[in-house]
């Protein structure tokens, strides 16, 4: 069994809370409506659906990423109760598919930038890193991951193998996404916006609503009692499609039979699974036949995480776990209500699926082939 990496405090803003707490309040409440966002075109105004956040009291611009982010590291730290001390020798991991994109769009507009200006002068992914690092004193070694949607559970799984090797001592993973119209409209250009509600799994599903959120999840190899931890992880690259998973679910399976070797357990120990759940028809499709060749008629019941807060793409490795074991350790679940579609073998789980210890599964799929698969424990 490899050594627990285990999960000492978080951060959480999304498009339905200023923290943890109240993201899973909205979700309680059944507050997590999406706005809409309206893109000029030269055929017209172009108007989407997506969990933007706004929230009174941020700045605008490239300000807000700032705040928001300062926000949810400082929500991780008070938790975890690092010390300066600590903090500076930690480590720096964060996974994003978009990064500070928008500030680039803003700054495009505002120029005179030719096409080949633009191709010149691609900006670095690590703007962002540079900022967390020098404002936090951090002087660990510091990695950005943009794999599409596991990039920070990419990220979160590096960062506990840097701990077992004894390379840091903690480390300080991120997950963010914000609104940019290039993603918008790439995923608009590929019909996968819903037109009626984001309903993973359900016959009728159409697709996914996009959405901004940014988490901060502090590890460490110091145990945490009762507490959650990270066990194992797996990734592996498909080439199947640039879009999506092999629909016959083997690339699935293979990377979820991966975790479950490395974690050094039997597929019959996990109680629940975080699915990946895009309620797009191909992806719902591959996650279910993947599962289906892992645990055959006795697949543990499901939860179902993105219609409450939209899919957060590159950071839904870090927001979803956050949300999954918090709401596990008030002994509470939520998952999204969909009618599982009668070709899927799946259940929904409910409260008395919950264990007073158990290992639980999560699964994340992204554009370009990238599956992850991570699995994490409750003492």
């Amino acid at each position: 069994m490899p050594g627990k990496i285990y999960f000492k405090g978080a951060g959480l803003v999304s498009a339905i809370g200023h923290s943890v707490a109240e993201t899973l309040a909205s979700i309680e409440q059944e507050r997590y409506r999406p706005s809409t966002i309206n893109i000029e075109q030269s055929t017209g105004p172009l108007t989407l659906p997506y969990f933007t956040i706004n929230q009174p009291g941020l700045s605008a611009g490239v300000d807000r990423l700032y705040e928001i982010i300062d926000r949810v590291i400082q929500q991780a730290l008070e938790e975890a109760k690092l010390t300066t001390e600590q903090l500076q020798c930690a480590g720096l991991f964060v996974g994003s598919t978009s990064f500070d994109m928008f500030k680039c769009e803003i700054d495009l507009k505002q120029s005179s930038c030719t096409n080949h200006d633009i191709a010149s002068h691609t900006p670095p992914f690590n703007r962002l890193t540079h900022y967390i690092q020098k404002k936090y004193a951090i002087n660990g070694p510091v990695f950005t991951f943009n794999t599409a949607c596991t990039s920070s559970a990419n990220a979160l799984m590096y960062a506990a193998e840097l701990i077992r090797r004894g390379d840091i001592c903690h480390a300080l993973v991120l997950g963010l996404e914000f609104y940019n119209e290039v993603t918008a409209l790439g995923f608009s250009g590929l019909s996968l916006i819903s037109s009626n509600g984001m309903r993973p799994f359900d016959q009728h599903r159409d697709g996914l609503y996009l959405g901004e959120a940014c988490g901060a999840l502090i590890i460490s190899a110091e145990p945490e009692d009762p507490g959650f931890a990270y066990v194992s992880g797996a990734n592996i690259g498909d080439n199947y499609s640039i879009t999506a998973s092999n629909p016959d679910g083997n690339t699935i399976q293979t990377v979820i039979e991966r975790a479950l070797s490395q974690a050094h357990i039997k597929k019959e120990a996990i109680s629940i699974i975080k699915t990946h759940g895009t309620a797009s028809l191909s992806n719902d499709e591959a996650e279910a036949a993947g599962l289906s060749r892992v645990f055959g008629t006795a697949t543990p019941p499901i939860v179902t995480l993105k219609p409450f807060m939209g899919h957060t793409l590159g950071a839904c490795g870090i927001n979803e776990l956050i949300l999954f074991y918090s709401a596990l350790r008030k002994k509470s679940l939520i998952t999204f209500p969909s009618k599982i579609a009668d070709e899927f073998s799946l259940r929904l789980a409910n409260r008395a699926d919950i264990p007073d210890k158990g290992y639980y599964l999560l699964n994340y799929f992204g554009f370009g082939g990238n599956s992850t698969a991570l699995i994490i424990a409750n003492a």
